[in-house]
């Protein structure tokens, strides 16, 4: 969480996140979306259902790779201007930066 500001994937700002105390949500492409979250007791990020809207976007759009690497998130890291959603064991990522 990077002081409860919304961040934007990383050249993409179609696509944002933003952590309160225990729910994320944001854009992602034409569509919004919001679910739980919480920390594990080894300190790994576990979201919960994610519940988003279904509006046909203009292509090319990463919806589904997106809520994907969501719903396979293990670890979040973050800088005051950069958070990084790592998923599928630690393998893949999504780098986020601080909206302007």
């Amino acid at each position: 969480m990077i002081d409860n500001q919304p961040v934007l994937l990383y050249e993409y700002e179609q696509y944002t996140i933003l952590f309160t105390d225990d729910t994320v949500m944001g854009k992602m492409h034409c569509n919004t979306y919001t679910a739980g979250y919480y920390l594990d007791v080894s300190g790994n990020i576990v979201f919960g259902s994610i519940a988003y809207t279904r509006l046909g976007c203009k292509k090319p759009s990463y919806e589904d790779e997106f809520l994907l690497a969501l719903r396979n998130s293990d670890a979040v890291e973050g800088t005051d201007t950069f958070l990084i959603l790592h998923y599928k064991k630690r393998t893949r990522m999504l780098n986020f930066k601080r909206a302007s």
